[in-house]
């Protein structure tokens, strides 16, 4: 028996051969993965195939022969970031001889890419001198691959290591050596789940068989036409294990992503309860018996719906660092201290519970607006030795990624870093039992991190130069994320009575009897398939031109090779369901893009590989159970009956009374109250925030970068004697303001656009405060930046706040100017610097009456304000219809109101704001309901239809 081939459709049917296999001495079952191994062992446990038996995977198969044949110096393995770390190495040293390598080259994303594509070459067994062959002149693209190509299997050879890509490369050399051929007789070798092979892996086998080894190959079919599989590599008709009949398959229909996970989460709940449309497939199987394939990005959403409705879930796939609690720690620490330790990174970064967690004062320490090293430090020293202590080591690690090291110092800082944090937390698993699992997780990433460590020291030496090179700030940074990306936690313990979650596609021996694919949108299912810039079509195609490559269709596949082998795993997946497979969509994407049903769905079905019994949708329109539908209550609730006469009144319901109360108020959100008072009371008193925009530019840092130069030009400018240009200090001290509030904006391609625009209208601005300056400069006397506030009373509510810039002139009047990153003219009826005037007048500067205020505006280069006659005509400006006494007297009475406001605890939303146009909570004050526009859009919404 040199080689036998084995197809089937079903893996019970799989199971049954391999339980039924004689026994034999050497057997030896190949599988791909880690996980494979634990299913077949499983499988394979009480059956009557010989103990003696092992299972390995294809790297264990290159140790074996290297063990036999007492190999003095075998090829050492390299893991992903060992990978990642030789191509920085060897790109690197590319640049610095002269190489040329495309823009799209300085992104973090293209070693990803490089390597991925190097690795898929060396699978295939595609040498550097074909690839070359295949480059056109003038290629500069094609040829700095090639160069990288062979510098990468250079490295590997010089230093005795081995890609994982390439370990059946070099077991294959290992049958060259004297014995071989006597070990190989004694192997009897099954390989399982391989629907095709590489050009490596199939040449090993062929010289397996070729040297007298027994070999069983299973191989999955999916009954597609044309299919181009392990029979077809072979040359051989497999024995087929299953019978063609179609497999079963239900279609679920939800009318968004979330509500595609609900229907599927409900159904199951109410089969428990014997109820709802799944009910009729029989008597309910327990929950170990359904499993879920999704998305992982569908992960997080996942969880909320099974919590939602009790469904206790086992999530069955290694996760990678870069998803646990420990590299949430790292990243945030490195952000905050990329921002320069602004406040609410900071502020982020310290309430995680691996650090202070609900033992720090958020809203004391946000008070002090700290910023800066030494910010933090003075507002931490009433926070706690824990709270110091946490701060010093968040410190420490980020400055030793800064200053760098090699790739053993820079994962031992953050072990150090992490250490001790998972014990801490574990005490408060009493108060709070959710964090039982992110703990678990926690230290599982730690123990990946202490194997990581042990490897590096033990094969450094193998390494080599590459191994002791110093990395520092954004490649330290890239070396750690390349190592939490290519590094896997176990998923834990199995318990009794879960259903099982996979993100992605399963292992090829998994099955369960009640199977459920979330996302079989034809935007996943075949999904966008791109060709790769370094190896596109047409490299492959003159590749697969070359003979003596002798590569097939499987090989360097091209698009539409691509799209048959997505199509084979679609349908390998359905048939993980032994009973029945539910294929779950939804109409619309999270942004409300109609979506498609696949394509692959439908040819399925034509080739009778499933037979679809029935529908179950569940559209946006039915969110809430019918009168008469089953539902899960309390966790839903039934849609009222309108034909009953307690139905709900025709009048709609304002929104409920804000119980809010504060005892003080930041000076700088009177404005808000002016414009509306639910606004007001959302953001000032509750502390709302609003959500973040999509776009990468952060508006609030930037606005901060801007405050903190202006702040820096006025102080220079008033320690020089009010000598020299404004112009000249913003030009000069901008990048450098710049890098400290907001550094990314420097360095970020992407950002340069914002960067621009915020140089040109700050060099723009401070060009009219100097024109400015000739009036004003014989007028002042002093000059305070930052200035704060003595607090104003207004009833039972104390006003505070601080002004960017005051200008006390030497008649004892002052001017207050404020700096906004927007256009002057919007702050033309604005009351926050008349309440600044109204606090000093009352408290401050010796008794000194305001002159006026003006609001300095960016974008357009003007300021607006009111000022007395005297100063708006040296500034050659108008003050407005009203009075500098009447605008105090306006701003008095807006306090006031605000106090009042305050003591009631009403803020009545004012739907006729133009702050509603763009404001992000008016879901919350329903001014949609409330004015009628929703069922306006909907009707023209219908008459669009």
């Amino acid at each position: 028996m040199p080689f036998e081939l084995y197809a089937y459709r079903r893996i019970g049917d799989l199971e049954r051969l391999l339980r039924a296999l004689p026994p034999a001495r050497g057997r030896t079952f190949l599988v791909a993965g880690s996980g494979d191994r634990e299913l077949l062992a499983e499988t394979l446990s009480g059956t009557e195939t010989s103990p003696e038996y092992r299972i390995r995977r294809w790297d264990e198969i290159y140790r074996f022969f290297a063990e036999e044949l007492s190999v003095e110096k075998p090829r050492v393995q390299i893991d992903p970031p060992d990978h990642w770390l030789l191509l920085w190495s060897i790109v690197r040293r590319y640049r610095e001889s002269g190489g040329v390598l495309p823009a799209g080259a300085q992104r973090r994303g293209f070693l990803t890419l490089l390597g991925s594509q190097i690795r898929e070459l060396i699978s295939e067994e595609v040498p550097p001198e074909s690839l070359a062959a295949v480059c056109e002149e003038g290629d500069q693209l094609g040829r700095a691959f090639v160069s990288l190509y062979r510098a990468y299997l250079g490295a590997l050879d010089r230093q005795g290591l081995s890609d994982s890509a390439g370990v059946t490369t070099e077991t294959r050399k290992l049958l060259d050596l004297p014995g071989a051929a006597d070990v190989c007789r004694s192997l009897d070798l099954v390989l399982v789940g391989f629907s095709s092979l590489t050009h490596s892996q199939l040449a090993l086998v062929r010289a397996l068989v070729g040297h007298g080894a027994a070999v069983r190959l299973c191989a999955p079919v999916a009954d597609l036409a044309g299919a181009y599989g392990a029979a077809q590599q072979f040359g051989v008709d497999g024995e087929a294990l299953s019978e063609r009949r179609p497999l079963r398959a239900v279609k679920i229909q939800g009318g968004d992503p979330r509500q595609e996970l609900e229907t599927a989460a409900r159904s199951l709940a109410l089969w428990e309860r014997g109820e709802g449309p799944l009910a009729e497939l029989g008597p309910w199987p327990g929950l170990e018996a359904v499993a879920f394939s999704m998305p992982r990005s569908r992960l997080a959403e996942a969880k909320e719906v099974f919590a939602r409705y009790g469904l206790p879930v086992f999530w069955d796939f290694r996760r990678a660092i870069s998803e646990t609690p420990l590299w949430q720690l790292s990243s945030a620490c490195l952000e905050a201290a990329e921002s320069g330790w602004q406040t609410e990174p900071t502020l982020r970064l310290l309430s995680l519970p691996w650090l202070c967690g609900s033992e720090l004062d958020i809203e004391r320490l946000r008070a002090f607006h700290p910023r800066g090293a030494k910010g933090w430090e003075k507002a931490l020293d009433g926070a706690g030795a824990s709270a110091r202590a946490a701060f010093v080591d968040c410190r420490r690690y980020a400055a030793k990624v800064r200053r760098g090291g090699t790739a053993l110092e820079l994962l031992t800082a953050l072990r150090a870093f992490a250490s001790g944090r998972a014990l801490i937390v574990a005490r408060l698993t009493v108060d709070a039992p959710e964090l039982d699992g992110r703990i678990a997780l926690f230290s599982e990433a730690l123990r990946e991190l202490d194997r990581k460590i042990l490897f590096i020291k033990e094969v450094v030496r193998d390494l080599g130069e590459f191994g002791s090179q110093k990395l520092s700030g954004a490649d330290a940074r890239a070396y750690l994320s390349a190592w939490a990306d290519g590094t896997t936690a176990s998923p834990g313990q199995r318990e009794a009575g879960c259903l099982t979650v996979f993100a992605g596609a399963p292992s090829p021996l998994f099955h369960a009897p009640y199977w459920f694919m979330i996302g079989t949108e034809a935007s996943q299912w075949p999904g966008g398939l791109r060709e790769s810039p370094l190896l596109d079509e047409a490299r492959k195609e003159r590749l697969h031109g070359l003979s003596s490559l002798g590569l097939d269709r499987s090989h360097l596949p091209l698009l539409s090779e691509q799209r048959r082998q997505r199509e084979f795993l679609f349908r390998r997946l359905i048939a993980c369901g032994d009973l029945c497979t539910f294929l779950c969509r939804s109409a619309v994407d999270a942004q409300e893009r109609p979506q498609e049903e696949s394509a692959l769905i439908a040819a399925a079905a034509a080739d009778r590989w499933i037979s679809v019994e029935r529908t179950v949708a569940r559209g946006l329109d039915r969110l809430l159970a019918a009168p008469q539908e089953a539902a899960l209550t309390p966790v839903e609730t039934r849609q009222p009956d309108f034909r009953a006469e307690n139905s709900l009144p025709a009048s709609r319901v304002p929104p409920g009374r804000l119980e809010a109360a504060a005892a003080e108020v930041r000076l700088s959100s009177v404005d808000d109250f002016a414009e509306c008072p639910y606004l007001f009371a959302l953001r000032a008193v509750l502390g709302y925030e609003e959500p973040p925009r999509e776009d990468e530019y952060d508006p609030l840092r930037g606005g901060t970068a801007m405050h903190a130069l202006w702040e820096r030009v006025w102080r220079e400018y008033a320690a020089s004697g009010c000598r020299g240009s404004v112009e000249e200090r913003t030009r000069r001290l901008f990048d450098g303001v710049v890098g400290e509030n907001y550094p990314a904006l420097l360095r970020s391609p992407s950002l340069s656009r914002a960067l621009l625009e915020l140089r040109s209208g700050a060099e723009r601005c401070a060009a009219k405060q100097d024109e400015w300056e000739t009036a004003l400069r014989p007028l002042r006397a002093e000059i305070l930046c930052e200035l704060d506030l003595p607090p104003l009373r207004r009833g039972a509510v104390t006003f505070r706040g601080r002004c960017d810039r005051l200008d006390r002139l030497k008649d004892g009047r002052f001017l207050l100017w404020d700096y906004k990153a927007g256009k002057a003219s919007a702050y033309g009826k604005a009351s926050q610097l008349g309440c600044y005037a109204l606090a000093l007048e009352s408290g401050g500067l010796g008794g000194g009456v305001c002159a006026g205020w003006g609001y300095v505006g960016q974008k357009d280069a003007a300021v607006f304000g009111c000022w007395d006659d005297d100063v708006a005509s040296l500034l050659n400006k108008r003050s407005g219809s009203k009075t500098l006494r009447e605008r105090k007297d306006g701003a008095g009475q807006l306090l006031s109101d605000i106090a009042l406001a305050m003591d009631a605890g009403q803020f009545p939303p004012r739907y006729e704001s133009k702050r509603c146009r763009a404001c992000a909570f008016a879901a919350i004050c329903r001014r949609g309901e409330m004015s009628g526009e929703l069922e306006e859009s909907e009707e023209e919404g219908a008459d669009d239809e």
